[in-house]
């Protein structure tokens, strides 16, 4: 009974062999034959929050705990508006605040918790552009206008490969994507594989 039992796990073991590695090959040339597209560069919009009554002069970044924030700064309207961005693909209004009537401009310079620094007038930031456009030069000669924000007041790069944008419709938030860079790829596996050089 033993060798009957013994040649029948032996039969099935080999045929689930062969039919992986049939199976294997199989999927092996549909790849080859089929190849996945590189992924390329790209910017993109991954957040919108609407703003309303508010006309955001500048963006500040900061964080609390594990939290991330941006602090829009509304110079006019004398308005600083939190944001939680900690999840960048939806962000949400924590609290607006007013600074009192003696600060002509105030630009928030840091913030935890409930104490703010306040400066009275606008902090230095360089000149805002009235659009921004996404542009892709992958064919040089024929770039493409992937979007356009109009009315622009504020841009903040982050980290992370974040952008922050504020123009008429809102708080944008966009993110950088890099193409895999094959030869570093490459020089890190032969590290990984080998050790240094």
């Amino acid at each position: 009974m033993n060798t009957v039992y013994r040649k029948f796990a032996q039969a099935v073991a080999l045929s689930a062999f062969i039919a992986v590695c049939f199976h294997g090959s199989r999927l092996y040339g549909a790849e080859r034959d089929n190849p996945k597209p590189a992924m390329q560069d790209r910017i993109v919009v991954i957040g919108h929050l609407p703003l309303t009554d508010t006309s955001v002069s500048g963006i500040d970044t900061s964080g609390r705990w594990e939290r991330n924030y941006l602090e829009l700064n509304d110079d006019i309207d004398k308005k600083i508006t939190l944001v939680d961005v900690t999840d960048p693909a939806h962000p949400v209004i924590v609290r607006e605040l007013t600074a009192p009537e003696q600060y002509g401009e105030p630009t928030v310079e840091s913030m935890v918790g409930n104490v703010a620094l306040v400066a009275d007038a606008p902090a230095a930031r360089p000149a805002t552009p009235k659009s921004v456009a996404i542009l892709d030069f992958s064919d040089p000669s024929h770039p493409i206008t992937e979007r356009t924000f109009e009315k622009v007041t504020a841009l903040k790069k982050a980290a992370g490969g974040l952008i922050y944008l504020v123009d008429s419709g809102g708080l944008w938030i966009l993110k950088q994507y890099s193409a895999p860079d094959s030869k570093l790829e490459a020089a890190y596996k032969q590290y990984v594989l080998y050790g240094s050089r």
